[in-house]
């Protein structure tokens, strides 16, 4: 499971103290560092802006591909990560049932695509002659034209999310789109794909349904797109502890604590800000216990994998204490004064 024993019931995920920290002498805040991992040297310049609660950065950033970038100062905004268009044109993933085209993409051209984007809408049939054809620079219109001349686009750029292949699917999420915004832009009249929760789903069925999905998956059988987002989220890239369930310490931090490029792979990955932190405000926290408890009396000791073996032994379990059902001295103990590696 994604969350810990202890954060899946009553409580919240354990902090992490490192990332808390305030450094004196004119350092930054430890959060606010973690947000911008950027090198700034004598060729890249970084400038940084706070404009209500956001950061403006006039160099090129590109968090979505971990491949981080400076450029120098006075860029365009077009030119700029993902993340930080879809933040600043007001268009993030919470409008999930919009069509947000023309604030991302128009009079955006080709050369001004971060390199990730180029090659998300490749995998799409895009071509710099055919995007620079449908997205001409802007000129004194202001009308909401939501999609690019219809002359220019790909067959498959009207394809419903539910017909494409994996590897456009995930160049569709890569894009910043969820299913619904991707159908509201291209066809309206697309059918929801099968085997995926309704958008109206609880939070609690989402979660179970990522969980399976993934746990179910083979590293070698999952898309090299969810594979990238995995490894920004700590798995390893050749997944070595991925069929054990070794799950990386970030899957304990609350949502709020990850790092911007965590954010962006997990939204990849299907997570919301709710599913990531366990469904706790959406699911009252007996049923969450019931949950947890079922799933728990289902693994035998010697064939649970290692991952979680390991994290249990933490705990104090042993072989015999599982199959007897005897707690460990550690859950009398108060979670406050419980180590961190405990917590987690």
């Amino acid at each position: 499971s994604r969350v810990s024993l202890a954060s899946f019931c009553c409580v919240g995920p354990a902090p992490l103290p490192a990332r808390v920290a305030f450094h004196q002498g004119g350092a930054m805040h430890e959060a606010f560092r973690r947000a911008l991992p950027l090198v700034a040297d004598g060729q890249h310049c970084l400038r940084l802006l706070a404009i209500g609660g956001l950061l403006s950065l006039s160099c090129r950033l590109s968090l979505a591909a971990g491949d981080v970038a400076a450029t120098a100062a006075g860029e365009s905004y077009e030119s700029r990560s993902p993340l930080l268009r879809r933040l600043q044109s007001g268009s993030g993933l919470e409008q999930a049932d919009a069509c947000v085209n023309r604030s991302r993409w128009d009079g955006i051209s080709w050369a001004n695509l971060t390199r990730a984007e180029q090659n998300a809408w490749l995998m799409l049939e895009w071509t710099q002659e055919t995007w620079d054809a449908a997205h001409p620079v802007a000129q004194n219109d202001t009308t909401d034209s939501q999609a690019p001349a219809a002359a220019a686009r790909p067959a498959v750029a009207t394809s419903c999310y539910g017909n494409m292949t994996q590897d456009r699917r995930d160049a569709v999420l890569s894009l910043g789109y969820t299913i619904q915004s991707w159908h509201a832009c291209e066809d309206p009249s697309c059918p929801w794909p099968e085997g995926i929760p309704l958008p109206n789903a609880s939070c609690l069925d989402l979660l179970v349904f990522l969980e399976a999905k993934y746990n179910s998956t083979p590293w070698l059988e999952l898309s090299p797109g969810t594979r990238g987002a995995l490894s920004i989220l700590g798995w390893n890239e050749y997944g070595t502890g991925w069929s054990q369930r070794n799950m990386p310490n970030v899957y304990a931090l609350g949502w709020a604590q990850l790092h911007p490029s965590e954010v962006e792979a997990a939204r990849f990955l299907g997570y919301t800000p709710a599913i990531w932190d366990g469904c706790q405000t959406e699911t009252p926290c007996i049923l969450r216990l019931e949950i947890l408890e079922a799933k728990m009396k289902a693994w035998m000791w010697d064939q649970m994998p290692t991952g979680i073996q390991a994290r249990l032994e933490e705990l104090g379990w042993t072989q015999r204490s599982w199959a007897e059902g005897e707690e460990p001295e550690v859950f009398k103990t108060n979670w406050m004064d419980l180590p961190y590696s405990q917590q987690i």
